[in-house]
């Protein structure tokens, strides 16, 4: 669920070498300009384990606050934290 009324995004996948492989995604909110940008590296550990590690940056105006105590929101990804993270997967 988005705030925006008009998205557009772009997702890619590419195959580094054989073992790690690299992934993008981008959502741009048209309305107001804001947009996330998140990419991830995928590693296979071996057969049945992969390491996946990446980020989401977002940009976009931040909310500002108004009486009462309520923030006025100004765009739709600029409410966003950046975050990094990483995962291990093991399958059986």
């Amino acid at each position: 669920m988005h705030l925006g009324r008009h998205l557009v995004g772009l997702a890619a996948s590419y195959d580094l070498l054989p073992i790690p492989i690299g992934r993008a995604a981008w959502m741009q909110s048209l309305s107001d300009g804001s947009f996330q940008f998140q990419p991830t590296l995928t590693y296979s550990v071996s057969d049945n384990s992969e390491l996946m590690a990446g980020a989401a940056f977002h940009r976009g105006t931040r909310p500002e606050a108004r009486p009462p105590f309520l923030p006025e929101i100004k765009s739709e990804f600029g409410t966003y934290p950046d975050y990094y993270f990483a995962e291990f997967k093991i399958y059986f």
